[in-house]
């Protein structure tokens, strides 16, 4: 699975986002490139070493990998209120 699919599969709103998330029991930490739920739910999906931010998602550029793909609107919408304390539900205790 690609990064751009995994994405895609989490759902076109924040919420189907979060909900995709919690249906895979995964949680994580606000404001965490390694931690976020979604980066951990792609390095669960798709390889272990990817990270994210606010915009793009993929490999840290230590590993020569090119960056890595723009963030659909719901995952990004997903990653803001996460961060904002929204769906803290996900968030690791």
């Amino acid at each position: 699975m690609t990064i751009e699919e995994a994405l895609a599969a989490l759902g076109p709103t924040a919420a189907r986002v979060a909900h995709a998330l919690q249906s895979r029991s995964i949680r994580g930490r606000r404001n965490h490139q390694y931690r976020c739920p979604v980066a951990l739910y792609l390095q669960r999906v798709v390889h272990p070493d990817i990270i994210i931010g606010r915009y793009t998602a993929g490999f840290p550029y230590s590993t020569g990998v090119p960056p890595g793909v723009n963030l659909p609107i719901a995952v990004m919408n997903f990653i803001a209120a996460f961060d904002w304390s929204e769906f803290s539900y996900l968030e690791e205790v």
